[in-house]
């Protein structure tokens, strides 16, 4: 790379379009790690999104902007030709929005860009009828690995909890006195959701089965 003075993206180095959009994707991921302090799972999602994204700005003209409107919907275009369904674009097109945002924010980009959600269809989600219900709650396992399924099972069905959080959950965030269940959920927030009477008799007697197993 040719060395110039002064230079405002690094130590007097000339970037490539593609280079220089590199490195402030760089910066504007430091930034979300250690002032916006986003959880793993959330860099996971914009380093996934910017991985697809790269490939839409090759052999950019040294003159080009930035990142464009076009650039967007180029992306979404060549996401849907291969397939991808409308929800998992727009999951991506988030976290670009959001990079774009930045960028405009810190002065990159002199107007913001940023490209609308694709419509999604709307439809009821099925639940389970009362025949479906009446038969997980009758069921009554025989092994302590069904035990433990249907005690989860079970939970998810009174509380609505995650399974993630119930699957990571302590058996001190479970206050059977108080019929209270505390968890640790997205976004990196705790909270505590109530159970019921019936679901203390379950879990008291999985954690019994839990206790003669010895695990």
């Amino acid at each position: 790379m040719q060395q110039l003075p002064g230079n405002r993206w690094s130590e007097r180095t000339v970037w490539l379009p593609t280079q220089r959009l590199q490195a402030l994707f760089d910066r504007f991921l430091r930034e979300r790690i250690y002032v916006n302090n986003i959880t793993p799972a959330t860099r996971e999602w914009y380093e996934c999104a910017w991985k697809a994204f790269s490939p839409t700005l090759t052999d950019r003209p040294a003159a080009a902007p930035i990142i464009t409107k076009a650039d967007l919907q180029q992306f979404v275009i060549t996401l849907r030709g291969r397939g991808v369904k409308p929800v998992s674009c727009n999951t991506w097109l988030r976290a670009l929005n959001a990079f774009c945002r930045w960028l405009h924010e810190q002065g990159e980009t002199p107007t913001l860009v940023k490209l609308p959600p694709q419509r999604l269809e709307k439809r009821l989600i099925r639940t389970h009828d009362d025949a479906a219900i009446r038969a997980l709650v009758t069921y009554r396992p025989t092994t302590f690995a069904h035990r433990r399924v249907h005690a989860l099972a079970l939970t998810i069905l009174d509380t609505g909890c995650r399974i993630e959080e119930l699957l990571t959950a302590t058996v001190r965030a479970f206050d059977f006195d108080n019929l209270l269940l505390t968890i640790y959920g997205k976004g990196r927030k705790e909270r505590r959701v109530p159970m019921s009477v019936e679901l203390r008799r379950v879990l008291f007697r999985f954690a019994q089965a839990k206790e003669r197993a010895g695990t």
